[in-house]
């Protein structure tokens, strides 16, 4: 209630299955933002999420179930501030393949998050915590980068030039590059 009353502003909505109380108590004094990240710590603990539901109500509910009560959803790519409020957000993948890169994330999903590829739109869906979303776009910046190893073949039709001085401009090139 206190979260509700003075924090949030907001009228809850309990599910049926959640019983008990959840003590937290600050030894300094904390701003709304602070108190409010940290009992969606505190719950998140204890298997309870919050989902904000319209203007003027939370929805209070088990943390495994939370991803199917519509969490908020955060546009491609941005962060969030680091809190354990769950939220589904877009992850889009320029260089790396969708698969790949979910399996080099997939170990710091909490048990209650979900991750799905989509290669055809070279992105990720990703439900899980802010924190965790945050963590997890500095791990996708460091692998969905331009490979040099990565081969494209083109087939150019030359107008103003000749192949053979090409090829050898192209050889000349390579060599440099290889010393």
């Amino acid at each position: 209630d206190y979260y509700a009353q003075n924090l949030a502003k907001r009228s809850i909505i309990a599910a049926p299955n959640l019983a008990g109380v959840i003590w937290f108590r600050s030894l300094t004094d904390l701003t709304i933002d602070e108190a409010q990240r940290a009992l969606d710590t505190v719950l998140a603990m204890n298997g309870i999420a919050i989902i904000p539901f319209g203007e003027k109500f939370l929805k209070v509910v088990q943390i495994a179930t939370a991803k199917q009560e519509a969490p908020p959803f955060i546009g491609e790519g941005r962060t969030q501030p680091a809190s354990d409020a769950l939220m589904t957000q877009v992850i889009p993948v320029k260089y790396a393949e969708p698969a790949e890169v979910v399996g080099a994330i997939q170990p710091f999903l909490h048990a209650y998050g979900q991750i799905i590829p989509f290669p055809k739109s070279s992105c990720i869906l990703i439900s899980e915590t802010a924190a965790n979303v945050n963590q997890m776009l500095e791990i996708v910046k460091v692998i969905d980068v331009p490979s040099a190893l990565r081969m494209e073949t083109r087939v150019i039709i030359l107008k103003n030039a000749k192949a053979a001085e090409v090829v050898q401009r192209l050889q000349a090139i390579i060599q440099e590059t290889q010393q």
